[in-house]
């Protein structure tokens, strides 16, 4: 097998699968460093579930074509004469 990046690799950062799953990684972390009373109101089991609702959501971002305009924006300067 002879893995090789997508050819808009340095546009990943704009990617919706990108944002998700980087939100998915970094939610047990967030929820392990909150209070402890934060903790008890909400159960873990919730956090479980929305780090796996968010990385289903980056596979299928993953998967649609996001369309991203990859073209700068022009600068249309107006010159009063």
């Amino acid at each position: 097998m002879n893995l090789k990046l997508v050819p808009d690799a340095r546009h990943a950062w704009k990617w919706i699968s990108i944002h998700a799953l980087w939100l998915a990684g970094i939610l047990p972390s967030v929820w392990d460093n909150l209070p402890h009373k934060w903790q008890d109101a909400m159960p873990f089991n919730v956090i479980c579930i929305c780090t796996a609702i968010t990385a289903v959501v980056g596979i299928v971002g993953r998967l649609t074509d996001q369309n991203i305009d990859l073209t700068p924006p022009t600068i249309h300067e107006e010159h009063e004469c």
